[in-house]
């Protein structure tokens, strides 16, 4: 067992991670069934993306995402900055 994951290639698991993901978005795509629903996805793949480039830092790309995002009526709760409330 240890020499399969020491011979394991990261760059494997990163390609299989990404397939995986494509084909639950494919199978989730599959089940909407209103405009509200995917207007929903959409939002909800917009703002993973946003997280994404926020991480690598792509202002460029993360700009022209948010005004997309703010054309779909995505300036709502969902992408403003949650309040922490103090301990009391």
């Amino acid at each position: 067992m240890r020499e399969v994951l020491l011979g394991w290639d990261p760059k494997r698991t990163e390609v299989l991670k990404q397939a995986r993901k494509e084909a639950m978005r494919a199978a989730l795509e599959q089940r909407l069934s209103s405009t509200a629903e995917r207007e929903a996805l959409a939002r909800e793949l917009i703002r993973d993306e946003l997280v994404e480039l926020t991480k690598v830092r792509c202002r460029a790309r993360w700009m022209g995402l948010a005004c997309d995002a703010r054309s779909l009526g995505c300036d709502t709760h969902v992408f403003r900055r949650p309040r922490v409330r103090p301990c009391s």
